[in-house]
């Protein structure tokens, strides 16, 4: 019996662990996104995006902007709080949107805790949605060494 409760509570602490990994979205052929979280910014109506978008393709790819699905693309965001039109993803290369990077800004504040449906344009072009979740101040943010590559 002893031996049973220790199994079952074993078995029991996994779990939570293996459901809170979230696995790449693949929003388009060879192009997948990783650790997409949202935040609102303080004292306006807008909220900052930031992900990481892996190419695993054998061409270079141009993201050209991040929407919150259903609006206009947000306003991508250099490290040095420049408007970028684009940002070119070589062969086999990843892009991290970060706090100290680059970043997009879209219109609205959303629910701290909710999963918020995004795409990103390829070229002009909606990618397949993918969820981020809205992080509230001061939360850490996914952590994109979780992923298997």
């Amino acid at each position: 019996m002893k031996l049973t409760m220790i199994a079952l509570l074993t078995c029991l602490a996994v779990i939570p662990s293996a459901a809170n990994e979230v696995a790449p979205a693949q929003v388009a052929d060879g192009i997948s996104v990783e650790s997409a979280w949202v935040r609102p910014v303080e004292g306006n109506n807008m909220s900052e995006v930031f992900l990481v978008v892996n190419n695993a393709t054998e061409n270079p790819v141009t993201v050209s902007g991040v929407r919150v699905e259903g609006q206009e693309p947000g306003t991508m965001i250099s490290a040095a709080g420049t408007a970028l039109e684009s940002i070119r993803i070589p062969v086999h290369a990843e892009l991290y949107m970060t706090e100290q990077g680059v970043r997009v800004l879209v219109q609205g504040r959303f629910e701290v805790g909710s999963a918020l449906k995004l795409q990103l344009n390829l070229s002009g072009v909606a990618s397949t949605p993918f969820e981020a979740l809205v992080a509230g101040a001061g939360e850490a943010p996914p952590d994109h060494h979780d992923y298997v590559h």
